[in-house]
């Protein structure tokens, strides 16, 4: 999700042959877009897709209590019972806890120190407006008045 800028909805509907292997480099086509994994997201897909024995389908699935890998798309009760796990495991307070938007505010974070503009992190990101992206960067004003052309005022008749 974090390398992606992944939202849920885009993580649960990844399907296996979104990702592809470029010269031992796992890549992600997303609406019309290719993402270049880190070299520790690659050895963890390759891993993954390894437990998948060439299956079909999509890339995450439910898994049983049995450690059985299922053949249906995570859902959104799921994705937060791995992430409130991987908080647990890290041992983050509760105020610190992952949440279904960690990773895309981490990951608006982290394109900001790396030189990205807010205009190229939208775009890296796949917003609408530049106003999610300035929320995560604590930038009000921009934020605000990005969201202020959204709204729609209501007549009181």
């Amino acid at each position: 999700m974090f390398e992606c800028v992944l939202k849920r909805s885009h993580l649960k509907n990844l399907l296996l042959k979104d990702v592809v292997n470029i010269d031992n480099q796992w890549c992600v086509n997303l609406e019309e877009r290719t993402y270049k994994l880190s070299p520790n997201a690659c050895s963890a897909l390759s891993l993954w897709i390894q437990y998948l024995n060439g299956s079909q389908g999509y890339l995450f699935r439910r898994i049983d209590k049995h450690n059985n890998i299922g053949m249906h798309q995570l859902d959104d009760s799921s994705i937060y019972r791995i992430l409130r796990r991987a908080s647990d495991l890290l041992g983050l307070a509760n105020a610190h806890r992952f949440t279904g938007q960690s990773a895309r505010v981490g990951a608006t974070q982290e394109l900001k120190k790396q030189g990205y503009n807010i205009k190229d992190i939208q775009d890296f990101g796949r917003w609408l407006s530049p106003a999610m992206p300035a929320q995560y960067l604590q930038m009000k004003t921009v934020a605000d008045d990005e969201m202020t052309k959204f709204k729609v005022i209501k007549p009181w008749v």
